[in-house]
């Protein structure tokens, strides 16, 4: 998880985490209509906790017959998973039942990831990952 903040003289404006879990998949519960903005997935266990009015968020990916989009998933609660839609330049579709709902690497979350010159009172700051899971920020000055 990646915790970013905004700092301005007069206030500091908190930003949700992005949030991450390994192998997570599953499939819709039900069709949803492209412009639905909640989904019912089959189990969502392996996916990521979002706390209640966190700003915390992951990227899911639905792959059907349609074709493919890209879903940033701001509120999850049991089984179901509040989405903006159309990430990522996919455009939102409609899916069946059955198809595939998977957390994905994609560009949206390496951009959302590229804090490589976060300035906090005039230094840069480079952020690092590692196999482990293990986050490092370290002092470019």
């Amino acid at each position: 998880m990646i915790n970013r903040s905004i700092q301005t003289q007069e206030d500091t404006y908190i930003m949700g985490r992005l949030l991450f879990a390994n192998n997570a998949g599953t499939t819709l519960a039900s069709g949803i209509a492209a412009g639905a903005a909640t989904l019912d997935v089959g189990d969502a266990t392996e996916f990521p906790v979002i706390a209640a009015g966190s700003g915390d968020y992951f990227y899911t990916t639905i792959v059907g017959n349609s074709g493919v989009e890209v879903l940033k998933v701001t509120g999850k609660s049991g089984s179901t998973f509040t989405v903006t839609r159309g990430e990522d330049g996919t455009s939102p579709l409609a899916f069946d039942a059955g198809e595939r709902v998977e957390l994905r690497n994609n560009a949206a979350m390496f951009r959302d990831l590229q804090l490589d010159s976060i300035v906090d009172n005039g230094t840069s700051t480079a952020i690092t990952i590692d196999a482990s899971e293990n986050v490092g920020f370290t002092n470019q000055n």
